[in-house]
């Protein structure tokens, strides 16, 4: 066989055969890239899930704890989440001046007096007497914004500003209202807590009881912690109440 015809057998069938395996190669290679993007994807939608689980047990802890979320909360205390206890953390990241300061002014309470003597014990340290009066002030807004003037059961009141809030259509459609949802979350577990029954015969209970403060039978040592998430309660009940009456 010469030198031309083995040429031309190569042309012929070794060339369209080495043309199919780099086909086949470019096409493995696009295969691989599109596999290794989507592996990206993929951890990056399961980085976001386990930022979000962590996000959301921190949410969790709070409101087991009787705190109701005013804003959003900080990385670093995010990160620290089980390097302390919940209201450790929340008393670090989350009851500066003025965060504090920015609650009391969105209560638009200051006409109201009790509100405005509770804010000045609070200022003067006088956390016993501030917690009392935030208390009563939280009762007054809870007969308000449920619209059961004459009820005096406190978790009945709180459930009508939920039943209002659930009958409600299409409530969370701007990015803004991220804080209302952090508020709904952990609101309404913060109430039923603060509102739990207790026998006054049995020892006072660890989380604040609304029973024990109202009657004057509590014994304990109250801190600024303790009345700010009296404050914030309040907050979250004008909140919720006005999520409840407005159209959205």
């Amino acid at each position: 066989m010469t030198f031309d015809e083995t040429m031309m057998i190569f042309h012929e069938r070794i060339v369209p055969i080495l043309r199919d395996i780099a086909e086949m190669a470019n096409q493995v290679t696009k295969a691989t890239k599109q596999i290794q993007e989507y592996i990206c994807e993929v951890r990056s939608a399961l980085s976001n899930v386990e930022s979000l689980s962590q996000y959301l047990f921190v949410v969790n802890n709070l409101a087991n704890n009787q705190f109701v979320l005013t804003d959003f909360i900080p990385q670093d205390m995010i990160e620290r989440r089980e390097e302390e206890d919940i209201n450790s953390l929340a008393a670090q990241y989350l009851i500066s001046d003025q965060i504090v300061k920015n609650t009391i002014t969105s209560c638009e309470l200051s006409e109201n007096r009790l509100f405005s003597q509770s804010i000045k014990a609070y200022d003067y340290s006088l956390y016993d007497l501030s917690i009392l009066g935030l208390t009563a002030v939280l009762d007054q807004v809870l007969s308000i914004y449920s619209g059961l003037i004459t009820n005096v059961n406190f978790r009945s009141r709180c459930d009508a500003i939920k039943t209002k809030i659930n009958n409600k259509e299409d409530l969370y459609k701007n990015p803004h209202e991220g804080k209302l949802i952090l508020i709904f979350l952990t609101y309404f577990k913060a109430l039923e807590l603060f509102a739990e029954n207790s026998i006054f015969a049995n020892p006072e209970p660890v989380l604040l009881n609304r029973h024990w403060i109202m009657h004057g039978r509590t014994k304990k040592e109250y801190t600024n912690l303790d009345c700010v998430k009296v404050l914030n309660m309040i907050y979250g009940t004008i909140q919720m109440g006005q999520l409840a009456q407005n159209d959205q």
